[in-house]
C-alpha cells in the first residue's frame, strides 16, 4: 500500500514541504499538491515512478498557467 511505502521513506514527524496550486481549468477548482521530502525528493514523481500512483496527463502546469 502506498501509505506504508511513504511512511517507510518518511517516518511520522519528518519535515517536508507541500506546494499547492489551484487548478483553474479543473471543473471543481480543486488544489493539487507537490510533496517534497527534506532531502529534496519530489514524492509525487517518486510514487509514480515506483508504480504506487498514476499520472493524469490532463492536469499539467500548462493547463493552469
Amino acid at each position: 500500500m502506498a501509505k506504508d511505502i511513504v511512511l517507510e521513506k518518511l517516518p511520522e514527524g519528518s519535515i517536508c514541504t507541500l506546494r499547492t496550486t489551484k487548478l483553474r481549468k479543473e471543473k471543481y477548482g480543486r488544489y493539487v499538491g507537490t510533496f517534497i521530502s527534506k532531502d529534496g525528493t519530489n514524492m509525487n514523481e517518486w510514487l509514480v515512478k515506483e508504480g504506487f500512483a498514476k499520472l493524469y496527463p490532463s492536469v499539467t502546469k500548462e493547463d493552469n498557467a
